[in-house]
């Protein structure tokens, strides 16, 4: 007996043994397209987000994936003059929202018109930050969120109103075994610790003013933001060196700063930041009762 396959069961096989050997990507169909090569990394944060499915630009210039443990995602940044390329962030099927791409992406950024500023936090993003935290594989966001491979799969063809009226009955509906909805009030109050956290560090600033004709440099300020609390000294320099100033004042977690110093000055204005120490700064405006006004501006160091 003649125990060879004939020709064409064997390529049969053959063609579904590469079928079964291909890539599978998140969705279990093909992998990710390669990286452009000029791609850049950004990260999203809600404490950073592990695992989460992405899917930035069009065309060739088209990235799309899972985030990795940091958070960090590819995009390709677009042509100076150009619009941020747009991507759209998931868990499964379960779409997020979508953003313009950047070195920082928050669940802010995936609702128009939100802002850490606001009061209070708009719904829709302590919805999505709710969600996030209570997927997390430890339900500890302090040290990242991470979502299970497990908790993805079974959010495939789901989807969820993070605006409906009834979010919490539908979200609590989609949560893994084991997982209860994080409250609204402890959401809230994670977003605003992570947003603190980025402004943390040490800063250079200058204060100026307008002197004959010319802005000019009056003085130097060492500061330290610690969580929403903002402390430091200056000194003055012009004319001459001067006897150094307490500065006292608090940071909100949109950034917002008001400061007072021991000479009687107070300092107005905001910082911001991309999450990079290179491009975490602050600017605004001060007002002395002896020396008039001026401007100040501040670099993470």
């Amino acid at each position: 007996m003649d125990s060879r396959l004939p020709r064409t069961a064997l390529l049969a096989l053959l063609t579904l043994f590469a079928a079964g050997c291909g890539g599978g990507g998140d969705d279990g169909g093909a992998g990710p397209a390669p990286v452009p090569a000029n791609a850049v990394k950004g990260k999203f944060i809600d404490s950073a987000v592990g695992n989460l499915g992405y899917a930035c630009g069009t065309g060739v210039d088209a990235t799309s994936g899972v985030t990795d443990g940091l958070g960090q995602f590819d995009y390709v940044p677009a042509a100076t003059g150009a619009a941020a390329p747009q991507c759209t962030f998931k868990v499964g099927d379960v779409v997020l929202g979508t953003a313009s791409a950047g070195a920082r992406v928050t669940p802010f950024d995936l609702v128009s018109g939100a802002s850490l500023n606001d009061l209070p936090l708009n719904a829709r993003v302590v919805n999505i930050a709710r969600f996030l935290q209570s997927i997390d594989s430890d339900g500890n966001g302090s040290n990242g969120i991470s979502i299970q491979a497990e908790t993805i799969a079974a959010l495939k063809n789901k989807s969820l109103d993070f605006s409906a009226p009834n979010f919490d009955a539908l979200a609590t509906a989609l949560l893994p075994a084991g997982k209860t909805l994080v409250s609204a009030a402890n959401a809230g109050d994670a977003l605003k610790a992570t947003a603190l956290a980025v402004y943390s560090g040490n800063y250079a600033c200058t204060y100026s003013a307008v002197i004959n004709g010319a802005n000019t440099v009056l003085g130097t300020v060492a500061i330290t933001v610690t969580f929403d609390t903002l402390t430091g000294i200056g000194t003055p320099t012009y004319p001459t060196t001067g006897t150094p100033f307490d500065v006292d004042g608090s940071i909100t977690p949109g950034g917002v700063t008001n400061t007072s110093t021991s000479t009687g000055a107070t300092f107005d204005g905001g910082f911001t930041s991309d999450g990079t120490v290179a491009n975490t700064k602050g600017a605004g405006t001060w007002i002395d009762p002896e020396l008039g006004s001026g401007t100040w501006s501040c670099q993470h160091s």
